[in-house]
């Protein structure tokens, strides 16, 4: 059984490269349950387990961050938010064959860890690795990202073909795609400079939930 603690994350690695540390907390942790939010009502949905409640899944991240009288506007909000961004999801998953969603994956060699949204098999039966985004822009560590999670799944039995990040709507509509190439010796570089000057920081890490 490994320790995770041992290794770091691939988001902890890339959390201080990616700008996000100088948002406002609150408007951060508020970003961060709703991207959790979704991401549990996409992983129910593949999985073949229905739907969450949005409503209590909404209505428990905004009292723990927001425990006041008042705040059901932002639950009401929260709630239309959560359900574009689901629609956006349910408009480009429709016909797509996803394989069982991979365990946490691990490089022993690098002391590195990640656990990536999905993969599912294209029409030519080519593995895409997906990661759904629900920030409103692309950021820089997304391609650095994904190279190291095509890397963690290589290592761990799959074949990865091309590395797909789907930014869903806000709006209900179609998402928009970003596709990258492998570059994980970029990645290397960044892990190099975070255990140099980040790795002792306390930061909290949010980048796998935006």
């Amino acid at each position: 059984m490994r320790d995770i603690n041992l290794y770091d994350r691939v988001s902890s690695v890339l959390w201080h490269f990616s700008g996000l540390h100088k948002i406002d907390p609150n408007v951060l942790a508020l970003a961060a349950n709703r991207g959790t939010c979704v991401h549990k009502l996409i992983d129910a949905y593949i999985g073949g387990f229905g739907l969450h409640t949005i409503d209590s899944l909404v209505g428990n991240y905004c009292e723990d961050l927001f425990p006041s009288d008042g705040i059901e506007e932002l639950i009401e909000k929260e709630k239309d938010k959560v359900r574009l961004m689901f629609q956006s999801f349910e408009k480009w998953s429709a016909n797509k064959q996803f394989i069982p969603k991979p365990d946490r994956f691990f490089c022993d060699k690098l002391m590195i860890t990640g656990e990536l949204d999905q993969i599912w098999k294209d029409e030519h039966g080519r593995n895409v690795l997906i990661d759904f985004k629900t920030s409103y822009n692309e950021s820089k560590t997304w391609m650095l990202q994904g190279s190291a999670y095509a890397h963690l799944a290589e290592l761990n039995g799959h074949t990865i073909d091309f590395i797909e990040f789907v930014q869903l709507s806000k709006t209900g509509g179609n998402p928009r795609l970003y596709h990258y190439q492998k570059e994980f010796n970029l990645f290397k570089a960044h892990l190099d400079v975070f255990r140099y000057s980040y790795k002792d920081a306390k930061f909290t890490d949010m980048l796998d939930l935006l």
